[in-house]
């Protein structure tokens, strides 16, 4: 039973790498989005015209809401699995002979 967890690591490895590599590129994400909504946002004020600014305007919310949704979800269930992988590779592996 033992060798199975032993080679079980290093694909828990690999996950929790893979798993910080996506909370940094989720965070890239939600650093552009918010950035081009407060541009897309700045530009609708400067524009004359009222259905026109009306939809850049909209454009402009939907990306700063693209950004809280991201934190809320993708970061919660990243966040989850982080913590098992962490406990996983954190355990101290016994083996158990009767």
């Amino acid at each position: 039973m033992i060798e199975y967890i032993i080679k079980a690591t290093p694909y828990f490895k690999k996950e929790y790498n893979n798993n910080i590599f996506n909370y940094h590129r989720n965070g890239f994400k939600q650093f552009s989005f918010l950035i081009l909504g407060i541009i897309t946002l700045l530009i609708s004020t400067l524009i004359n015209g009222s259905i026109l600014k009306e939809v850049v305007s909209i454009g402009g919310w939907v990306l700063i809401w693209e950004m809280v949704e991201s934190e809320i979800f993708d970061d919660m269930s990243n966040k989850t699995q982080r913590r098992i992988l962490e406990k996983l590779l954190n355990s101290e592996i016994v083996e158990n002979r009767m």
